[in-house]
């Protein structure tokens, strides 16, 4: 009986290929969780908590809708790999998308 490998714990691939995104017929990547620095992370997850509040206020007052569109302007910089021109053109809705997607992809 041959002695057989163990089966790695982890697997990881130094490619980061995350998931495309079509922006005015340009293909752009939403960052994997495991391509940003841990810097990145951080501000995902302090920012990720704070957006799930403002999204759940009905009605949704000025100053909070103010500070949810700044936060997933700020969000979207950090997972999305599109220029700064590209990104200042997409809507809350397509921001609030991006991170839905962002959220979906596997760790």
């Amino acid at each position: 009986m041959a002695d057989s490998e163990p089966i790695p714990t982890l697997t990881f691939d130094t490619l980061h290929e995350g998931a495309p995104v079509s922006i005015d017929g340009v293909r752009y990547e939403i960052r994997p969780l495991y391509a940003l620095s841990l810097g990145g992370i951080k501000q995902i997850q302090r920012r990720a908590t704070r957006i799930t509040e403002l999204m759940r206020l009905d009605p949704l007052p000025e100053a909070e809708e103010q500070e949810l569109t700044r936060l997933l302007v700020e969000t979207c910089a950090v997972i999305l790999d599109a220029p700064a021109e590209v990104q200042a053109k997409l809507t809350d809705g397509q921001r609030v998308r991006i991170c839905d997607a962002f959220i979906k992809l596997p760790a």
